[in-house]
């Protein structure tokens, strides 16, 4: 049986989980070294556009929630439109916040945009952390339970279209250092 949606999305939730114990290291790094490593910063920007957002996000609202919202009613409404989608903003405002950082940094090398850079990458991070935490334990058993099969394996052939994991495990290769 081939992978479906719901294993698929896990298993970028897997890599963006190892992405995160990356930022987390490099913060810590930061910290310790009294440093900020633009160039890796702004590599990890990308990484979270690109990947996170742009692709696995991407799925996750032009395929599974417009499916949920289309067809489980009401909680799949709130559960998607108040919660998920929320948190995906949020995400996007911690992540526009961390460029914003990065620049000031690189004009003036203060220590408040040092602090900036780090509060944004950690909070992503912890935002994501929880986010994951709710659609693998909630949203995707739930939707896996209530969406008909056949809508299942469409959404299933549709994410299968939309993926690109080798050109991203291709460019980008983070994993937490200890």
């Amino acid at each position: 049986m081939s992978t479906t949606i719901f294993e698929s999305l896990k298993e970028e939730h897997d890599r963006i989980l190892s992405f995160c114990g990356y930022v987390r290291n490099t913060c810590a790094n930061c910290v310790e070294n009294h440093n900020i490593p633009i160039a890796e910063f702004r590599s990890m920007v990308q990484f979270i556009r690109d990947y996170a957002d742009g692709h696995h996000h991407g799925k996750e609202e032009k395929i599974l929630f417009k499916e949920m919202i289309d067809r489980l009613g009401g909680i799949a409404v709130n559960l998607v439109q108040h919660g998920m989608l929320v948190e995906h903003d949020w995400a996007r405002l911690l992540v526009t916040d961390l460029e914003k950082a990065l620049d000031e940094y690189e004009k003036t090398g203060s220590t408040m945009s040092m602090l900036d850079i780090i509060a944004n990458a950690v909070g992503y991070c912890n935002l994501l952390e929880r986010h994951i935490e709710k659609e693998n334990t909630v949203v995707y058993p739930y939707a896996e339970k209530n969406l008909d099969p056949d809508v299942v394996q469409k959404m299933t052939e549709l994410a299968e279209k939309m993926n690109r994991e080798d050109f991203f495990m291709e460019r980008y290769s983070y994993t937490a250092k200890e």
